[in-house]
């Protein structure tokens, strides 16, 4: 093939620039083993666009178990304010009637032993859907990032293995995952999109901070009510601290709930508009 028939094609699958003559009717690409046509590359990747696009059941799963843990952390909110209330209306009776703790009026005893069960069933349901949402939001994370090289982006500092593994780094989730998320929500601005790299002057979304924050603060209090769960007398602390918990995940659910909802919005009318900018 001589120079002058060479021109330069992107791959519009995995954006590699490959050399191809202008005759050619298909290209054959070498790193992702696909084929296109040179002159429909744009035509194509849309088509390749609007499938990865098209996953929204992702974001849909994912929002659907966010909000039934944060359903499972106000229930236990509710259960361990009953506990408090039972644990305060205890000491009220022992200081009144002096009397021994293993004297305790049976109907005070009963309704403490249920809530108590209650609360333990709570927690494992909070856990087990927690954690559901935990993996659905990775799933959907490492989606995002990838339809950011389907919308024209260039320049990001995270990749997608990068950003699900910067959850799992100590020290390094700390901070980077909220960095991530904020490159994700920022790249996906449909209103800085004029250039590969419009997107970096779009400003930041106060909700993804308020979600880690959030998200930290619940961690720290949890951590305390892991020490301090070795000591039975200070439970009424314990629980409170539980409340803290449930307080900051339900705050960090709320907020990741409109990040998800943004993000999805917003990488679908940056396509459209990018699609409507080539018709």
């Amino acid at each position: 093939m001589s120079t002058a028939e060479t021109s330069y094609v992107r791959c519009p699958f995995c954006e590699a620039t490959l050399t191809a003559s202008p005759r050619e009717s298909v290209v054959h690409c070498p790193w992702c083993n696909r084929e296109f046509a040179p002159e429909k590359t744009r035509k194509r990747r849309d088509r390749f666009g609007e499938e990865q696009l098209g996953n929204e059941w992702k974001a849909t799963v994912t929002m659907a178990l966010v909000a039934g843990a944060i359903v499972a952390f106000v229930a236990q909110f509710v259960v361990s304010i009953i506990r408090i209330n039972l644990l305060q209306e205890l000491d009220e009776a022992l200081e009144r009637q002096l009397v021994m703790p293993f004297n305790i009026p049976g109907d005070l005893e009963a309704r403490l032993g249920h809530w108590q069960d209650v609360g333990e069933q709570v927690m494992t349901v909070a856990v087990v859907v927690a954690g559901l949402a935990g993996i659905a939001f990775l799933v959907w994370l490492d989606h995002a990032v990838g339809n950011l090289h389907l919308l024209e982006t260039t320049g990001l500092a995270f990749d997608r293995t990068g950003t699900v593994l910067s959850f799992f780094i100590p020290i390094l989730n700390l901070f980077q995952p909220h960095a991530s998320m904020q490159e994700i929500c920022q790249a996906s601005d449909p209103l800085h999109a004029q250039t590969r790299t419009a997107w970096k002057s779009s400003p930041s979304l106060r909700s993804v901070t308020v979600w880690w924050l959030s998200l930290l603060a619940a961690g720290l209090l949890a951590g305390l009510g892991v020490l301090a769960s070795n000591d039975d007398h200070h439970m009424e602390g314990i629980l409170y601290l539980l409340c803290g918990v449930d307080i900051a995940l339900t705050i960090s659910g709320s907020a990741l709930l409109y990040v998800i909802f943004t993000v999805e919005q917003r990488q679908r009318q940056r396509y459209e508009m990018l699609n409507d900018e080539d018709q």
